[in-house]
């Protein structure tokens, strides 16, 4: 086999890994769509937990420090938190990490 032809196998291969990384990313990036779309628009502390993979204390400490915003009818009703926030404090988690 020639060098040329060394280099075209080698670079199909390459090319076959690429798209298999990217079909791969793809469905994952599905997943994670359809997985949004299945919650709900605003989550209590424990839904929120879940859903950042973290634990409800967490929860509660964000929310103390302000750096999630609650929902909340009246005081000692129950604490909620939009679904739009969580997914802009994770972006941020995404940047910074």
């Amino acid at each position: 086999m020639s060098a040329a032809e060394t280099f075209a196998t080698a670079l199909d291969a390459l090319r076959e890994e690429l798209r298999e990384e990217l079909r791969a990313e793809l469905r994952e990036a599905v997943a994670e769509l359809r997985e949004a779309e299945s919650w709900p628009a605003y989550l209590s502390v424990p839904e929120v937990a879940r859903y950042l993979g973290v634990t409800e204390e967490r929860v509660r400490k964000l929310l103390a420090s302000g750096k999630l915003a609650r929902v909340q009818e009246a005081r000692g009703h129950r604490v909620l938190v939009a679904r739009d926030d969580l997914d802009a404090l994770a972006r941020s988690w995404r940047r910074t990490a």
